[in-house]
């Protein structure tokens, strides 16, 4: 009669597999997450540092076509 059964060997090498899968699934999501955070923060800061700009010109009355950093910098030197 044959057996059919696994033996705890070939078990325990699945385990293995799959663990070691599982760790580098789990590490490039965790790198992914990272980025995609990074990337928001980038671009959270760039619009607040608008908002700012758009804030300052209108509080203070200044009038230009275009609101730059250099607009910013050349305001506050005059």
């Amino acid at each position: 009669m044959k057996n059919k059964a696994f033996t705890l060997v070939e078990l325990l090498a699945v385990i293995i597999i799959i663990s070691v899968l599982s760790l580098i699934i789990v590490s490039a999501i965790l790198t992914y997450i990272k980025n995609g955070k990074d990337s928001y923060n980038e671009n959270l800061k760039e619009e607040l540092l608008i908002i700012a700009m758009i804030i300052y010109f209108t509080s203070f009355n200044r009038k230009t076509d275009t609101i730059t950093l250099e607009n910013i910098s050349e305001q506050n030197d005059n």
